[in-house]
């Protein structure tokens, strides 16, 4: 199979094959699919399926860049299978799979800092779905931040479960706990 995108990776080496980078090909896969595929995972779906249905014989996949499967074709496939679902898993990371997603930023000249702002349209873009969340951020005069990442994580359609911790100046032991408890609470919702 020749699979234009799909299967690929942003990978060079000496190696050519699955068998010759081993396991090692799984998270550069990964990363491939979150940040080129994730939007389009419905059409993934429909085409596995579709391809499933004909009962086609694949030996290899050989994708426009990364490595060529040939040992084993069906890891692949599986992985784009998985990483389509978007299905959530325990952890609170900035990856594919993580079910909670937490955004931080200082309030600066009255907005987010551009970095986080840059991180969020990033985000947006992938249209990541199956997401809990919340907002954090430190401010020193206006304390903005907060409420402007929770409306972005609002229009991703993620489940805000927290109106958002906001702490002016430097954390004291009383906003130490509040973080530790919005942690708590992530924690119990990722459970539920």
């Amino acid at each position: 199979l020749f699979s234009s995108d799909a299967f690929g990776q942003h990978y060079a080496g000496l190696e050519r094959f699955d068998d010759q980078v081993g396991d090692a090909i799984m998270p550069h896969a990964r990363t491939y699919y979150a940040n080129i595929l994730l939007p389009y995972s419905a059409l993934v779906t429909k085409l596995v399926e579709k391809v499933t249905e004909m009962n086609l014989a694949l030996d290899i996949i050989c994708p426009d860049h990364g490595i060529i499967w040939r040992k084993d074709p069906a890891r692949i496939i599986n992985a784009y299978v998985e990483w389509a679902a978007q299905k959530p898993k325990k952890k609170a990371i900035v990856l594919l799979d993580a079910g909670a997603v937490l955004v931080g930023s200082p309030t600066l000249n009255n907005g987010l800092f551009p970095t986080v702002s840059d991180f969020l349209t990033y985000m947006k873009g992938l249209k990541p779905k199956n997401k809990i969340a919340a907002a954090f951020g430190s401010y020193g005069w206006s304390g903005e931040s907060v409420k402007l990442i929770t409306k972005e994580l609002e229009a991703m359609k993620f489940e805000v479960i927290d109106p958002g911790l906001s702490i002016q100046w430097v954390p004291d032991a009383e906003a130490v706990a509040s973080c530790f408890q919005l942690g708590r609470k992530v924690g119990q919702a990722l459970s539920r």
